[in-house]
């Protein structure tokens, strides 16, 4: 799978998340979080079983973004 990546904002909040693999080898789903104007933030890796829980993953993460507020500003794929 190719590595994929999203950036939610809100009016004072961002969140990224990006698929990809790590150095070794394992597809993980890498979340990071933090306030517009500020450089303080959080970030979390999750292990992936394949490409099929990474789309189911990826696809729950933007209904929860939207949910709360965030617009999407960036893909990558």
């Amino acid at each position: 799978m190719q590595s994929c990546y999203r950036r939610w904002e809100s009016r004072d909040r961002w969140y990224e998340a990006s698929i990809g693999t790590d150095l070794f080898g394992q597809l993980t789903l890498t979340c990071r979080w933090g306030a517009l104007r500020s450089a303080r933030g959080g970030m979390q890796c999750r292990p992936l079983t394949g490409a099929a829980e990474a789309g189911r993953l990826l696809q729950a993460l933007a209904r929860r973004r939207e949910r709360h507020g965030y617009r999407i500003v960036a893909v990558l794929t």
